[in-house]
C-alpha cells in the first residue's frame, strides 16, 4: 500500500501551480530526488551542487536519462522553486549533463533579499534538506518492461527544494 502511494504521488501529473488553473501547464510531472551534503570548497557559501536527476530509475520504476533533456526553455528562466510554488522563487540552476545524469548548480538568491531563500540556504548548508524535485513534461516516452516509463525525451520546467525524495540515486554533493 506504503508503495502504491509513492507510485501515485510520483507519478500522478500535477497543475502548475498546485490547485490553481494549469495556464497551459497541466501536463507537467514533478519527480523527487534525494541526496546528501558534501563539502565543496569552489562554491561560495549561497551556491550548492546538485544531480536534479540521476537518469536510474526511480521508486517507481520511471527513468529520465540526462540525454534527453530539453532545457533550452527552462535556461530563458532559470528558476529555483521552493515546494513546486511558483510565487516563491529562492534563486537559480545551472544545468548540465554529465554521465546520464542532470546536474548543476543551485545558486540562492543573496543573504537578505528573500527570507524563504536565506531558509532553505541555511537548510540545504546544513544538512537538515536534501531533495530536489524536477517539473517536466515528457515528449518521447516508452513503457518500462517491469513497470515504469522512460522519458526519452523531456523538458525541463522547473526545479525545486523540496523535502520529499523519489530517486534514491540522485544527490546534492
Amino acid at each position: 500500500a506504503d508503495q502504491q502511494r509513492v507510485k501515485a504521488a510520483c507519478r500522478a501529473p500535477t497543475m502548475f501551480p498546485p490547485n490553481e488553473e494549469s495556464h497551459g501547464m497541466s501536463d507537467i510531472l514533478r519527480k523527487f530526488f534525494a541526496g546528501a551534503i558534501v563539502a565543496d570548497a569552489s562554491l561560495n557559501p549561497r551556491q550548492i551542487r546538485v544531480i536534479a536527476n540521476s537518469g536510474k530509475p526511480d521508486r517507481v520504476g520511471d527513468i529520465l536519462p540526462g540525454e534527453g533533456c530539453d532545457f533550452a526553455q527552462y535556461l530563458l528562466n532559470n528558476v529555483v522553486c521552493a515546494d513546486h510554488d511558483q510565487n516563491c522563487v529562492i534563486g537559480n540552476f545551472l544545468p548540465e549533463v554529465i554521465d546520464g545524469a542532470l546536474c548543476g548548480i543551485i545558486t540562492f538568491a543573496p543573504e537578505g533579499v528573500s527570507k524563504k531563500a536565506d531558509e532553505y540556504c541555511g537548510l540545504y548548508k546544513a544538512g537538515v534538506m536534501k531533495a530536489v524535485s524536477v517539473g517536466f513534461s515528457g515528449i518521447v516516452m516508452e513503457s518500462i518492461r517491469d513497470g515504469g516509463i522512460r522519458y526519452l525525451q523531456w523538458v525541463l520546467y522547473e526545479l525545486s527544494c523540496v523535502g520529499v525524495p523519489c530517486d534514491p540515486g540522485a544527490v546534492v554533493t
